[in-house]
């Protein structure tokens, strides 16, 4: 392809990011830049043999801008991220080691290298005390998740035989893409986070008190202390963070230990609804 002049360069780059229909990442953009430079200079240069005049080696251009080393930002991003989702994990009960939680940045980066996808972080685990209990992390690749990924996770988990996930996303997921989520799960339980929510643990803020989970015995137990029934509890929601952060479902008793300047501690209860 000849390139008349720079502003064909310009318009050509301009028409892929409107056939995209998105706002490109910032990975490609540097793409799209180093493209233009490229056809920028093969009109300075018309006579020489240049790489984009070959489709094969302009394929292992692509290739190549594919991986582009990942900012610094982004790396430390994906580090914080990931170790929030291991301590969300051991506080489930699942079988998550000290290792892993106390990995720093840099090992991190020596693990999954400079040019890392954010698929190479999928996470499998299984519970402590019933290794038929497993769960999925996954990171999808795409800033925006839709159906298509919702069904190629489902296959992956239907065919290692999981029946829950968490999907760790960019941004907000397409409303067809929720809505697939909903009318799965009767067989596949997928929570959803995005990646600002688990940039820190909310359970290590100093303003959020102690949870614990009752069991069904310390539910019961309660209940009849008290002469009154589940829906009488005060409540909370399944949306709020913290319950988010246990996995929690409706119908289930928080205890809610706080500080008390006279008493020591005070102690309250929230029912899920």
């Amino acid at each position: 392809m000849v390139v008349a002049n720079v502003g064909d360069a310009r318009a050509g780059i301009m028409s892929q990011v409107w056939k995209w229909k998105e706002k490109p990442n910032e990975k490609r953009w540097q793409q799209l830049m180093l493209c233009m430079l490229l056809r920028i200079w093969q009109y300075h240069n018309p006579a020489s043999a240049f790489p984009i005049q070959s489709r094969t080696r302009r394929l292992g251009l692509l290739q190549r801008a594919e991986k582009m080393v990942l900012p610094e930002e982004e790396i430390t991003r994906l580090y914080r991220v990931r170790r929030t989702v291991m301590q969300m994990l051991r506080d489930r009960h699942y079988l998550v080691g000290d290792f892993e939680i106390n990995m720093t940045r840099e090992q991190f980066k020596a693990k999954y290298g400079e040019n890392m996808k954010r698929e190479d972080l999928t996470i499998n685990k299984t519970k402590r005390n019933d290794s038929t209990d497993q769960l999925y992390v996954f990171f999808p690749e795409e800033p925006k998740v839709g159906v298509k990924t919702i069904k190629t996770y489902t296959n992956r988990m239907k065919s290692a035989n999981v029946s829950r996930a968490i999907l760790v996303t960019q941004q907000n997921m397409t409303p067809m893409a929720r809505t697939c989520i909903s009318e799965i799960s009767s067989k596949f339980h997928m929570e959803v986070f995005q990646e600002p929510e688990l940039m820190v643990n909310v359970t290590e803020h100093v303003l959020v008190p102690e949870h614990q989970l009752l069991s069904n015995e310390e539910k019961k137990t309660l209940l009849e202390r008290y002469t009154v029934k589940e829906t009488q509890l005060p409540r909370i929601q399944l949306t709020d963070p913290v319950a988010k952060y246990y996995g929690l479902k409706r119908g289930q008793v928080l205890k809610i230990i706080r500080p008390s300047e006279t008493a020591g501690r005070y102690i309250t209860y929230r029912y899920l609804v």
